[in-house]
């Protein structure tokens, strides 16, 4: 898996409005989300992983399999105590489960930025892009991590990231594609024309 650098984060973060509303999928241990808070101080800040040690073989080579050094309960419970005065102001909100699973708990077209950094599958990429689209506000930024071939994912995340631009190409604009970033601005609907 390859390691994302602290300039291309610094990328990343940099692209993150202040104090807007923000997603992150695919939490882990929270450190991400902990950088989130510190540079860019978001109103809100929804942190969405399911923290479960998968027993499905796709997953056999991921940090979250059931075979994995990685206890996902003991995880949650560290998270959950990382963040626990934000959460008790409101700041952050945990949403244990999957995006599917848990993204109606986020109102459409609320959010100013939305990281894409859970299941890499092409399915859970796919579904994930989905999901950030329908929440992000017209302007909002959503990126993209682990953007390349390789790992346990093989074409994964560049194939549901290709399809999904493609999609969305009239409302979709990509800022920067740095290592295995990618950062993408949403874009207004062009109003029809009469």
């Amino acid at each position: 898996m390859a390691r994302t650098n602290k300039r291309t984060r610094k990328s990343v973060i940099d692209s993150i409005p202040m104090n807007g509303h923000c997603a992150e999928i695919g939490v882990f241990r929270g450190h991400f989300s902990a950088l989130i808070l510190r540079e860019r101080t978001p109103q809100k800040l929804y942190l969405i992983d399911p923290w479960i040690n998968f027993e499905d073989p796709l997953y056999e080579k991921t940090w979250y399999h059931k075979d994995s050094e990685f206890d996902m309960n003991a995880i949650h419970d560290k998270v959950c105590n990382r963040f626990k005065s934000e959460t008790q102001t409101g700041q952050v909100e945990i949403l244990r489960g999957t995006a599917q699973d848990v993204g109606h708990h986020i109102p459409d077209g609320s959010l100013d930025f939305v990281y894409v950094d859970g299941d890499h599958s092409y399915g859970g990429v796919s579904f994930d892009l989905g999901l950030a689209f329908r929440k992000a506000k017209d302007t909002a930024i959503i990126a993209i991590d682990d953007y390349y071939v390789g790992g346990w994912w093989n074409d994964g995340v560049v194939r549901a990231t290709s399809e999904f631009l493609g999609r969305h190409a009239d409302r979709l604009m990509i800022l920067e594609c740095i290592e295995s970033q990618i950062i993408i601005q949403k874009r207004p609907a062009m109003a029809m024309a009469a």
